[in-house]
């Protein structure tokens, strides 16, 4: 009796810890999948608001590697950008794969693979605001007001703009919205990405126009994301990356979805061709 009692003690005892055990490189191979959390964001993303069918960069860029390495991708969950690091913490899905921006605040909690493109990030205001004509340092005054999106890139409005302030709008705000607010003047600036701009001119032309700069406010390295120490999980997501990066397919998936060329930057190959 004594030792059915230990038996039983010792399966309570230990039987949380090991089914907390299995690392995501451990389930993916047992499972042969990969469950993956994305937010839309188009281009990089798209979701069809009819069918619910799936495409973008970031959504053929991560079939196309679980096909190099034998495995299925379920979709299991659209996320906004503040809950992607606790989804992984709570097990709900392996990664995130929707190209998302290998962002210092976020390295805290999560991990990222290696970029498989680079997505600069610029400041747009309205056309003709003459209030801006030293530059991006004008954005620099309590006299500005940032629109941003909460839990997305509030950091470039906090350390590279301090003394502005900031019109923040909730997470299920659109970019379009975001981009609006500055046309409706609800604020003087936003930062977003080219391609974002380019889509929102073209449905509402003549109303922003792009800051000019020296160089972008931010490039910032678009990737999969996935638990903090999964280093196994990672290396072979970086493998089946390189590989794709080295045979031109993720140029070609870039360039499928890419409507201004330049939109995004590419990767440079890591070798010299003789």
């Amino acid at each position: 009796m004594r030792k059915i009692f230990i038996i039983l003690f010792g399966i309570l005892v230990l039987a949380p810890f090991s089914a907390h055990a299995e690392s995501a490189y451990d389930r993916v191979m047992r499972t042969g999948v990969i469950r993956c959390a994305y937010f839309v964001v188009p281009p990089e993303f798209n979701k069809d608001p009819n069918t619910g069918k799936l495409s973008g960069i970031g959504y053929e860029v991560t079939e196309a590697v679980a096909h190099l390495l034998s495995l299925h991708v379920d979709w299991v969950e659209e996320v906004g950008f503040g809950e992607q690091a606790a989804g992984l913490s709570a097990n709900r899905y392996d990664a995130v794969c929707s190209s998302v921006f290998n962002r210092a605040s976020l390295s805290r909690v999560a991990d990222f693979t290696i970029p498989f493109m680079y997505t600069p990030v610029g400041a747009f205001i309205r056309l003709g605001d003459s209030r801006f004509n030293k530059g991006v340092v004008s954005i620099n005054d309590p006299s500005m007001t940032i629109a941003t999106i909460d839990g997305a890139a509030d950091e470039i409005a906090d350390v590279d703009f301090p003394n502005a302030r900031k019109f923040s709008m909730p997470q299920s705000s659109s970019i379009a919205m975001l981009l609006d607010s500055v046309a409706t003047k609800k604020a003087d600036v936003t930062f977003t990405y080219l391609a974002n701009f380019y889509r929102y001119d073209k449905m509402n032309p003549g109303k922003l126009s792009v800051l000019k700069t020296d160089r972008p406010l931010r490039a910032y390295g678009n990737t999969l994301m996935i638990g903090r120490g999964e280093s196994e999980f990672r290396d072979m997501l970086n493998t089946a990356l390189n590989e794709l990066l080295n045979s031109g397919a993720v140029d070609a998936i870039i360039a499928k979805y890419e409507a201004v060329p330049g939109s995004y930057y590419r990767v440079n190959s890591p070798y010299r061709q003789p």
